[in-house]
């Protein structure tokens, strides 16, 4: 019985810049074997195709290729496709679309577009969604929504060890600080700001690892469907933060 409606559950995730989100969104998915589709990747794959159309910095010609798209985008195995094209990891994560995507996703008539694509992808029986506005306006009618918390300076001192284990010169002021930053950015821009919902779970991810917190919600979602009380693990929840 259990088994049976988890395969049928629509999960919603938020949560601030290097908080574990997609990571931890993809480990539930593998837990529960249900489909993952990151709101990452539908922009990175926007960026290549707008790129790619010499339109990055042309609004007026974006609106035309927006048209020409909606709703032709599907995932598939944590893979993004636009009808026949599929695009891969190396290309999403590629170096000119991370100088390139910060120019679109401020963009209101991309951020609009992308969430009719999501929210029609959310629509999928069986599925996780994770960024920064998913349980407020995406998937408003979730059937779990989860609010990932972890402090700046923890995610700054697990970003600065990343920059440090690949080789990068940087230190831990300047980590935190675009940490902070990105933080006020997403919690004060003028559309779809990051919020926690009044229903939202708020998961602590200061102390577990990723595959720990994993377990924690994919625990809390098993006993929510069979029926037995969350309670005693939200009431672990705090007093492991204490």
């Amino acid at each position: 019985m259990v088994r049976n409606n988890l395969k049928n559950i629509r999960i919603a995730i938020d949560g601030g810049a290097g908080t574990g989100k997609s990571s931890i969104s993809q480990l539930v998915a593998d837990k529960l074997e249900i489909e993952y589709i990151s709101t990452g990747k539908l922009y990175r794959a926007l960026t290549i195709i707008l790129v790619d159309a010499n339109a990055i910095d042309d609004e007026s010609e974006i609106s035309v290729i927006l048209k020409n798209i909606q709703g032709k985008f599907n995932y598939k195995n944590g893979l993004i496709y636009l009808e026949d094209r599929v695009f891969d990891d190396s290309d999403l994560n590629s170096d000119f679309v991370r100088r390139n995507i910060n120019k679109i996703t401020v963009m209101k008539i991309v951020r609009d577009f992308c969430s009719v694509e999501l929210e029609r992808l959310s629509k999928k029986h069986g599925v996780i969604l994770e960024g920064r506005d998913i349980t407020s306006v995406i998937m408003t009618d979730a059937d779990f929504k989860f609010y990932i918390e972890t402090s700046a300076m923890t995610r700054a001192k697990r970003r600065h060890k990343q920059l440090i284990l690949m080789g990068m010169e940087t230190n831990l002021k300047d980590v935190l600080e675009g940490i902070e930053k990105r933080d006020y950015s997403d919690k004060n821009r003028e559309i779809a700001p990051l919020i926690i919902v009044d229903d939202a779970i708020i998961i602590k991810n200061e102390k577990r690892t990723l595959e720990e917190t994993a377990n924690y919600i994919v625990e809390i979602i098993k006993h929510n469907i069979s029926n037995v009380p969350i309670s005693s693990l939200l009431a672990k929840e705090i007093s492991d933060e204490i």
